[in-house]
């Protein structure tokens, strides 16, 4: 990705969950739980990207160190298809002109609140993807 980096500069959004943090930053998970938000910000940092790492927390950084903490969601949101939403919310925002950091905080914050509108209605896990938008 080296030969990318110029021309990314912030402008790509990478959204991961805790494991492939992991993987992309060559550390292990347990480190990645120790401090998310110190790996996100290396892996952003290195390849000149916005970094959204999923989890209890939604952690989104800047490659300059610009950091925001999305609280909530719940347990439900570990299901298949539930990051794809929010890479469609987030791809939805970038076709609109927002900058890659509000969107990426923007579609963690939708999300988050999306799992917690269900969590709500059908209980804390056991729902689709496809049933977050609704």
């Amino acid at each position: 990705m080296a030969h990318l980096r110029p021309w990314l500069d912030g402008r790509a959004v990478l959204t991961v969950n805790p494991r492939e943090l992991a993987r992309t930053a060559g550390v292990s998970e347990a480190e990645v739980d120790d401090d998310p938000q110190a790996v996100a910000a290396r892996v952003a940092g290195r390849s000149r990207v916005v970094a959204v790492c999923g989890g209890t927390s939604k952690h989104v950084v800047t490659p300059e160190g610009d950091a925001w903490v999305v609280e909530g969601g719940g347990p439900g949101l570990a299901s298949s298809g539930s990051g794809d939403v929010q890479s469609g919310v987030l791809a939805g925002l970038l076709a609109r002109g927002t900058s890659p950091a509000q969107a990426a905080v923007w579609a963690s914050y939708v999300h988050a609140r999306c799992g917690e509108r269900l969590a709500a209605s059908i209980g804390p896990v056991g729902y689709l993807a496809r049933e977050l938008p609704g």
